[in-house]
């Protein structure tokens, strides 16, 4: 009976749960109502991929992905649709996705790494890192406080950066951490959701440790985790066909976005925010770190960046539920949703790679209608 109740919270929960894209400081939170098929079945029995055919037909997207994770294992998985639209090439289990802000999961997990290493301390603050701000209204924020959003960093995003002017990508990240915080504080220790935050944080990472975040994240967490096929950016090499393209647009009129094109994701700057890409095997590893199966974090660390900070609805990189943690992403080009109940040991994900128009549309409804159907279907069981 027990676990049957805490089966009916968490499919209550992932249908309804609100929405943080990276890319994006709006919180949408859609309660679709998705009218399953008779025939819904169980978790495992091999008709995901259908139901899954039948979500891509009616929300008219190129493609979607879902995953259900159990402990360390996968328990059931499918992905259907087109690499990119118009073209003969159909998605496969191991392809590579576009995470989002799912990424800043990954970069509070490196912070956590490096706090258990001694790099810093929870309660570091910028002024701990960049002696010269000591002086100015920023100085005393500290990690935390950027991690959950609290900071009272602005969450305006158009800083007047020249992304395309070929500096390296650590300076381009720095002058934006420095033009964001220079437009100075407001509404301090409420949550208001920003990249800004997180581009502060690589910032701060990178000057502790002489390193770039993308290696910094690759040596801790990724190599770590056997992580082999996640990397940053569009996945797929310039003109080929060999993973999925992101896509603009809406049913009908779908714009697919080579990876070789400039703006096919997000100014590389934003990385700690949002640029990782990866494949369901990869993430299930990640997935296994936070359901408590690695001896990478110790069960503080997990505890601390689980835990709601104030009454923000944040902890550290994650919204927070009573039946666990939970992130979305999105580039403007994909949108994914990871979904973590470390009390039950299992998580759901799903991803589409479009983003319709500039609320999601279909693309946000196809996934919150997958994780509905991978709890529906794990409930069967």
């Amino acid at each position: 009976m027990k676990k049957l109740k805490l089966k009916l919270s968490f499919l209550a929960a992932i249908v309804s749960i609100g929405l943080l894209s990276c890319g994006s400081d709006d919180e949408p939170s859609p309660n679709p109502d998705p009218a399953y098929p008779p025939e819904i079945g169980h978790s495992g029995d091999g008709l995901l991929s259908g139901h899954l055919s039948r979500i891509v037909e009616e929300q008219g997207i190129p493609a979607l992905s879902a995953t259900f994770f159990q402990d360390t294992e996968i328990l059931e998985s499918a992905s259907v649709g087109l690499r990119s639209e118009g073209s003969p090439h159909s998605v496969t289990a191991t392809d590579q996705w576009h995470v989002g802000s799912i990424t800043k999961s990954m970069t509070a997990t490196l912070v956590a790494i490096l706090v258990e290493e001694e790099v810093l301390e929870w309660g570091t603050t910028i002024s701990d890192v960049f002696a010269d701000a000591a002086n100015e209204p920023y100085g005393d924020i500290t990690i935390v406080e950027l991690l959950s959003h609290t900071a009272g960093v602005t969450q305006n995003e158009d800083l007047g950066i020249d992304h395309l002017d070929g500096a390296p990508v650590s300076d381009k990240r720095l002058e934006w951490a420095v033009a964001a915080l220079e437009s100075g504080l407001s509404a301090r220790g409420t949550h208001r959701y920003t990249n800004n935050n997180y581009v502060i944080i690589g910032v701060l990472l990178e000057a502790l440790t002489g390193t770039p975040w993308e290696s910094l994240l690759t040596m801790k967490l990724l190599e770590p985790l056997g992580m082999s096929q996640t990397a940053f950016g569009a996945p797929g090499t310039a003109g080929g066909t060999d993973q999925p393209w992101g896509h603009t647009g809406s049913p009908g009129d779908w714009s697919p976005r080579d990876p070789g094109d400039v703006f096919s994701d997000n100014p590389q700057a934003i990385g700690p925010a949002g640029t990782v890409h990866t494949t369901v095997n990869d993430l299930a590893k990640y997935v296994a770190v936070h359901l408590g199966h690695s001896q990478l974090l110790s069960e503080a660390s997990l505890i601390k960046l689980h835990s709601e900070v104030g009454n923000s609805g944040y902890a550290l990189g994650w919204n927070v539920s009573p039946f666990g943690v939970f992130h979305a992403g999105s580039n403007g080009r994909w949108f994914a949703q990871l979904v973590i109940s470390r009390n039950m040991g299992i998580a759901t994900f799903s991803v589409t790679n479009s983003y319709h128009a500039s609320d999601g549309g279909n693309s946000v409804t196809a996934v919150q209608e997958a994780l509905g159907l991978l709890g529906q279907r794990f409930e069967n069981l």
